[in-house]
């Protein structure tokens, strides 16, 4: 049976996709395209939704935004708040999901920034589709009046028919004792829906032992509707793009896509 919240489900396995993820490899492929997009809509102030351990938020403070970061694990903020200061940074950090922001409190007003971020799929981390519509009407709540939103998502429709289930192993060597981990992503699919799937596999000598095993269960919207949820939210789409990269997204071939989105101007 599935976890009845994903996010818990994501925080349980959290130590295992951060060990998954090189992350230097990550951020020199990602973030050149990141500020190029944010210093084009003249973003200053950017809210970091799903911000997990705070690998883009302190790459983008380096290059001197201002950057506040929400998740819904607490754990994952301590990670963050704890690289951040590592790098000479104090960013705030508040625990929140996508779809339950709370705007009274007094680290978010209304209006207040000129960009939110929603990268690595974290936007499916949800129970249900009606969960991100209701994640980008919050977005919108957040932004001012010429705000923008990038949000980077899988086509899972297009992974399962073209059987491109497993991304890229992580191999970590030289781990103590002389072993090695081996780390597998993949996708699947049952009758409880979409997962993403990581399992660890220690090495040694001869022997080959499963050493963690995680589940996490993801929601998937296709494309189109994604964009009717942004449009209903108060968006209008300036472009989706193939990847992490500057070419258009072809929703027939492409098996992730970036989506910016801004608001839309008063008639």
């Amino acid at each position: 049976m599935a976890e009845q919240n994903p996010q818990v489900a994501f925080t349980r396995v959290a130590n295992l996709w951060e060990r998954y993820v090189d992350w230097d490899q990550r951020m020199q492929r990602e973030m050149p395209r990141l500020i190029s997009v944010l210093k084009a809509h003249q973003v200053s102030r950017v809210i970091d939704a799903g911000c997990g351990t705070g690998h883009h938020m302190v790459e983008l403070a380096k290059s001197g935004f201002t950057v506040v970061g929400t998740d819904a694990d607490p754990s994952q903020l301590d990670v963050a708040e704890s690289l951040a200061m590592a790098n000479g940074f104090k960013i705030p950090l508040y625990v929140s999901t996508f779809e339950d922001l709370n705007f009274k409190e007094s680290f978010i007003e209304e209006d207040d920034f000129d960009a939110v971020l929603c990268l690595g799929n974290s936007l499916s981390l949800v129970k249900d589709a009606a969960q991100i519509q209701k994640a980008f009407e919050n977005f919108r709540k957040l932004l001012t009046s010429s705000g923008v939103v990038l949000c980077h998502l899988v086509n899972l429709e297009r992974i399962m028919e073209r059987n491109e289930r497993f991304a890229p192993i992580r191999t970590i060597a030289d781990e103590p004792g002389g072993k090695e981990s081996i780390i597998l992503k993949f996708f699947a699919h049952d009758s409880d829906g979409y997962q993403v799937h990581l399992v660890e596999l220690e090495h040694a000598g001869d022997k080959i032992t499963i050493k963690e095993l995680g589940r996490v269960p993801i929601v998937y919207v296709p494309y189109g509707t994604v964009v009717q949820y942004a449009t209903e939210a108060g968006f209008e789409l300036v472009g989706a793009f193939s990847g992490q990269t500057d070419q258009p997204f072809d929703p027939a071939k492409d098996l992730s896509y970036h989506m910016i989105l801004r608001v839309k101007k008063q008639v």
